[in-house]
Protein backbone atom coordinates (compact mmCIF):
# COMPACT_ATOMS: atom_id res chain seq x y z
CA UNK A 1 0.00 0.00 0.00
CA UNK A 2 2.80 2.38 0.91
CA UNK A 3 4.72 1.46 -2.24
CA UNK A 4 1.60 2.13 -4.39
CA UNK A 5 1.28 5.59 -2.82
CA UNK A 6 4.90 6.37 -3.70
CA UNK A 7 4.40 5.07 -7.25
CA UNK A 8 1.35 7.33 -7.61
CA UNK A 9 3.38 10.34 -6.43
CA UNK A 10 6.18 9.57 -8.87
CA UNK A 11 3.82 9.01 -11.80
CA UNK A 12 2.04 12.29 -11.00
CA UNK A 13 5.41 14.08 -10.62
CA UNK A 14 4.69 14.97 -6.99
CA UNK A 15 7.33 15.20 -4.24
CA UNK A 16 7.92 12.10 -2.14
CA UNK A 17 9.63 11.55 1.19
CA UNK A 18 11.31 8.69 2.97
CA UNK A 19 10.72 5.96 0.42
CA UNK A 20 12.55 2.97 1.89
CA UNK A 21 13.78 0.00 -0.09
CA UNK A 22 16.72 -2.35 -0.33
CA UNK A 23 19.50 -2.07 -2.87
CA UNK A 24 22.40 -4.34 -3.64
CA UNK A 25 25.78 -3.52 -5.09
CA UNK A 26 27.74 -6.30 -6.79
CA UNK A 27 28.01 -9.29 -4.45
CA UNK A 28 27.34 -7.23 -1.31
CA UNK A 29 24.28 -8.00 0.82
CA UNK A 30 21.17 -5.89 0.30
CA UNK A 31 21.18 -2.65 2.30
CA UNK A 32 18.25 -0.45 3.27
CA UNK A 33 18.12 3.10 1.91
CA UNK A 34 15.66 5.96 2.29
CA UNK A 35 15.13 8.40 -0.56
CA UNK A 36 13.23 11.65 -0.89
CA UNK A 37 12.71 13.56 -4.11
CA UNK A 38 11.40 16.81 -5.48
CA UNK A 39 10.19 16.96 -9.09
CA UNK A 40 12.32 19.10 -11.39
CA UNK A 41 10.78 20.90 -14.38
CA UNK A 42 12.24 23.03 -17.17
CA UNK A 43 11.15 26.62 -17.86
CA UNK A 44 8.29 25.35 -20.04
CA UNK A 45 6.93 23.11 -17.26
CA UNK A 46 8.19 19.88 -18.79
CA UNK A 47 9.11 17.25 -16.23
CA UNK A 48 12.84 16.52 -16.30
CA UNK A 49 13.19 14.18 -13.37
CA UNK A 50 13.70 14.26 -9.64
CA UNK A 51 16.29 15.90 -7.46
CA UNK A 52 16.64 14.37 -4.07
CA UNK A 53 18.62 12.66 -1.43
CA UNK A 54 19.27 9.11 -0.42
CA UNK A 55 20.71 7.84 2.83
CA UNK A 56 21.55 4.45 4.22
CA UNK A 57 19.16 3.44 6.99
CA UNK A 58 20.52 -0.07 7.52
CA UNK A 59 21.52 0.59 11.14
CA UNK A 60 18.00 1.74 12.03
CA UNK A 61 16.49 -1.24 10.22
CA UNK A 62 18.82 -3.59 12.12
CA UNK A 63 17.77 -1.99 15.42
CA UNK A 64 14.09 -2.28 14.48
CA UNK A 65 14.56 -5.97 13.64
CA UNK A 66 16.38 -6.54 16.93
CA UNK A 67 13.62 -4.80 18.89
CA UNK A 68 10.98 -6.86 17.10
CA UNK A 69 12.83 -10.09 17.99
CA UNK A 70 13.04 -8.96 21.62
CA UNK A 71 9.36 -8.01 21.67
CA UNK A 72 8.31 -11.39 20.24
CA UNK A 73 10.59 -13.27 22.65
CA UNK A 74 9.09 -11.47 25.65
CA UNK A 75 5.53 -11.82 24.42
CA UNK A 76 5.93 -15.53 23.64
CA UNK A 77 8.06 -16.36 26.68
CA UNK A 78 6.93 -19.36 28.74
CA UNK A 79 7.29 -17.28 31.92
CA UNK A 80 5.11 -14.53 33.31
CA UNK A 81 6.56 -11.06 32.65
CA UNK A 82 5.21 -7.86 34.13
CA UNK A 83 6.74 -4.39 33.79
CA UNK A 84 5.75 -1.49 36.03
CA UNK A 85 6.73 2.14 36.03
CA UNK A 86 8.86 3.47 38.91
CA UNK A 87 5.72 4.06 41.01
CA UNK A 88 4.55 0.46 40.59
CA UNK A 89 1.80 0.98 38.01
CA UNK A 90 1.65 -1.93 35.55
CA UNK A 91 2.55 -0.83 32.02
CA UNK A 92 3.06 -4.24 30.35
CA UNK A 93 2.19 -7.90 30.85
CA UNK A 94 2.89 -10.74 28.45
CA UNK A 95 0.49 -13.48 27.38
CA UNK A 96 1.80 -15.96 29.96
CA UNK A 97 1.04 -13.47 32.75
CA UNK A 98 -2.54 -13.33 31.49
CA UNK A 99 -2.77 -17.12 31.27
CA UNK A 100 -1.43 -17.56 34.82
CA UNK A 101 -3.28 -14.73 36.56
CA UNK A 102 -6.51 -14.64 34.57
CA UNK A 103 -6.10 -10.88 34.03
CA UNK A 104 -5.97 -9.69 30.44
CA UNK A 105 -3.43 -7.02 29.55
CA UNK A 106 -6.25 -4.46 29.41
CA UNK A 107 -7.40 -5.44 32.91
CA UNK A 108 -3.89 -5.35 34.42
CA UNK A 109 -2.35 -2.28 32.77
CA UNK A 110 -2.83 0.84 34.85
CA UNK A 111 -3.27 -1.12 38.07
CA UNK A 112 -0.63 -2.26 40.57
CA UNK A 113 0.65 -5.77 41.29
CA UNK A 114 -1.55 -5.71 44.40
CA UNK A 115 -4.25 -7.22 42.18
CA UNK A 116 -2.35 -10.50 42.64
CA UNK A 117 -1.82 -10.31 46.40
CA UNK A 118 -3.46 -13.20 48.14
CA UNK A 119 -3.43 -11.92 51.71
CA UNK A 120 -1.54 -15.12 52.61
CA UNK A 121 1.95 -13.58 52.66
CA UNK A 122 3.39 -11.92 55.79
CA UNK A 123 3.70 -8.15 55.53
CA UNK A 124 7.42 -8.48 56.33
CA UNK A 125 7.90 -10.05 52.88
CA UNK A 126 6.57 -6.90 51.21
CA UNK A 127 8.71 -4.65 53.42
CA UNK A 128 11.76 -6.73 52.46
CA UNK A 129 10.79 -6.48 48.80
CA UNK A 130 10.30 -2.72 48.96
CA UNK A 131 13.65 -2.16 50.70
CA UNK A 132 15.57 -4.32 48.23
CA UNK A 133 13.97 -2.63 45.22
CA UNK A 134 14.33 0.90 46.62
CA UNK A 135 18.04 0.14 47.16
CA UNK A 136 18.29 -0.87 43.48
CA UNK A 137 18.70 -4.58 44.23
CA UNK A 138 17.09 -7.66 42.73
CA UNK A 139 14.48 -9.34 44.93
CA UNK A 140 13.61 -13.06 44.78
CA UNK A 141 11.08 -15.09 46.74
CA UNK A 142 8.25 -17.60 46.55
CA UNK A 143 4.88 -15.87 46.47
CA UNK A 144 1.36 -17.07 47.03
CA UNK A 145 -0.75 -15.04 44.61
CA UNK A 146 -4.44 -14.92 43.77
CA UNK A 147 -5.82 -15.35 40.25
CA UNK A 148 -8.66 -13.18 39.04
CA UNK A 149 -10.92 -16.18 39.70
CA UNK A 150 -9.88 -16.14 43.37
CA UNK A 151 -7.84 -19.34 43.13
CA UNK A 152 -4.48 -19.23 44.94
CA UNK A 153 -1.25 -20.23 43.23
CA UNK A 154 2.43 -20.27 44.14
CA UNK A 155 5.21 -18.94 41.98
CA UNK A 156 8.89 -18.18 42.22
CA UNK A 157 9.19 -14.46 41.57
CA UNK A 158 12.17 -12.29 40.66
CA UNK A 159 11.79 -8.51 40.51
CA UNK A 160 14.55 -6.30 39.18
CA UNK A 161 14.81 -2.53 38.95
CA UNK A 162 15.50 -1.08 35.50
CA UNK A 163 17.99 1.78 35.63
CA UNK A 164 18.55 4.63 33.21
CA UNK A 165 21.96 5.94 32.16
CA UNK A 166 22.28 7.96 35.39
CA UNK A 167 21.46 4.96 37.56
CA UNK A 168 17.96 6.13 38.45
CA UNK A 169 15.19 3.54 38.66
CA UNK A 170 12.73 4.02 35.79
CA UNK A 171 10.83 0.70 35.84
CA UNK A 172 10.63 -2.68 37.49
CA UNK A 173 10.46 -6.02 35.72
CA UNK A 174 8.95 -9.07 37.36
CA UNK A 175 9.59 -12.55 36.03
CA UNK A 176 7.74 -15.55 37.47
Amino acid sequence: EKWRAYEADIEAHRPFRDLEYQIGVDDQPLRWVSVSGQPFFDDNGNFLGYRGTAKYVQERKDIEASLLRLQLAIEQSPVSIMITDAKGKIIYVNAYFSAMSGYSADEAIGRTPKILWSGEMPSAIFAEMRKALDDGNIWRNEMCNRRKSGELYWESQTISPVLDQRGDITHYISVS
